[in-house]
């Protein structure tokens, strides 16, 4: 599906946004993906899909699409009522609800945030087991490659090569989610316990939302956990500091920022979240062992003024 159909298929959906929040209407189909190869539009594969982070309420109702709905609530709580009834989304857990009847999302916990994607491609395998929440696997979340997470990562155009890991990526989240399905009765065994939903609301946090201001503090404020315990459940589940962890994504950003752009000095320490310049090359520096302006050199860059 290109651009364009998909284009023409969301001008003739309505969808009603009610929130305070920053998020407008079009935030829900802002990232579009298409595919170079048209063969492959079996696949599995995203049409739109993205992230929301909320500090407000928000309501959203949807008409009929093509496409296969997911989510997964990172923080807070989704509900959505749609034409098969309703069903309330935790923290920690994925759904997935065909689109092709009109459905109502809200959120009704807050601070919340959550991922999604409208999905095109045969999905007629899994069409039975899409009745229930279900916790989505450790294994799917943290470091294996099928992750929602790496769905982000994808460029707009796939190519054929791409379109095919997306068809993995998917195909194993659908799977798992169909397995966590039929046994919703079952207790699950210690070796697949559920990384507590606020340490995967916080790495969150810091792996996509790194340009803005963090300290333990609002962290503790936000989650109502001490920051002494926030430290060390974070590295005890991740294996780094959270604030090392922040450090580090603003640093592999601003690398790429550097190589990548003609933006200055300043104002890449202002869009990945230090601000204080002299701190950002002195935390630059101690991470490459470069400041940003020579490793902008040895590249062949040239910084714009």
């Amino acid at each position: 599906m290109d651009n364009c159909e998909f284009s023409t298929i969301i001008k003739n959906c309505t969808v009603r946004v009610i929130s305070d929040s920053k998020y407008e209407t079009t935030e829900f189909f802002q990232k579009k993906y298409s595919l170079e190869d048209p063969a492959s539009s079996s696949f599995l594969h995203p049409v739109s899909g993205g992230e929301i982070l909320l500090s407000s309420p928000l309501e959203a109702s949807f008409s009929s699409l093509p496409f296969l709905f997911i989510t997964y609530c990172i923080e807070g709580a989704l509900f959505i009522e749609h034409a098969a009834g309703s069903t309330f989304i935790p923290a920690g857990h994925f759904f997935a609800l065909p689109a092709s009847e009109p459905f109502f999302l809200k959120s009704v916990m807050l601070p919340g945030s959550f991922r999604y994607f409208f999905i095109s491609g045969d999905i007629t395998s899994f069409l039975p087991y899409l009745k229930h929440t279900a916790p989505l696997h450790p294994a799917l979340k943290l470091h294996s490659p099928y992750t929602l997470n790496r769905l982000l990562r994808f460029p707009l155009l796939l190519t054929p090569e791409q379109a095919l890991d997306m068809h993995l990526i998917l195909t194993t989240l659908l799977t798992s989610y169909a397995k966590s399905s039929l046994s919703q009765n079952t207790a699950p065994a210690p070796s697949e316990t559920m990384i507590p939903g606020y340490l995967d609301a916080m790495r969150n946090i810091i792996h996509q939302h790194f340009n803005e201001p963090h300290t333990l503090q609002n962290f503790e404020d936000r989650f109502g956990i001490s920051h002494y315990r926030l430290c060390r459940e974070y590295r005890d589940t991740f294996g780094i500091s959270p604030m090392l962890d922040l450090n580090n994504t603003r640093i592999e950003h601003a690398k790429k920022m550097l190589l990548e752009t003609p933006l200055n000095i300043q104002e890449i320490c202002n869009r990945t979240g230090f601000y204080d310049i002299n701190n950002f090359i002195r935390i630059f520096k101690k991470n490459t062992g470069l400041t940003p302006g020579h490793f902008r050199k040895n590249s062949g860059q040239q910084i714009t003024t």
